[in-house]
């Protein structure tokens, strides 16, 4: 059995990368999102009409804030099904 001594280096991260076709919402989640992670981007995506993708990676003790700013029916992983 290895020793294995968690850090603030190797804690769980969550990446994620999903879409939504408000630009409201998009700059809100950036906004919301930018406080709790060092890796965001935000770009737009004229591939099967216009949208705007979010992606980054937060830590395990903010999968509830980012659930709560990306986890509505405006934001899906796949933007051909928004």
């Amino acid at each position: 059995m290895q020793l294995v001594i968690i850090t603030e280096e190797n804690k769980m991260k969550l990446r994620f990368d999903t879409y939504t076709k408000s630009c409201g919402e998009a700059l809100n989640a950036f906004d919301m999102l930018a406080a709790i992670t060092d890796n965001l981007t935000l770009s737009i995506s004229n591939w099967n009409g216009t949208a705007y993708n979010l992606c980054g990676e937060v830590k395990s003790e903010h999968v509830e804030k980012l659930n709560s700013v990306c986890g509505t029916d405006n934001w899906n992983e796949d933007a051909s099904e928004l």
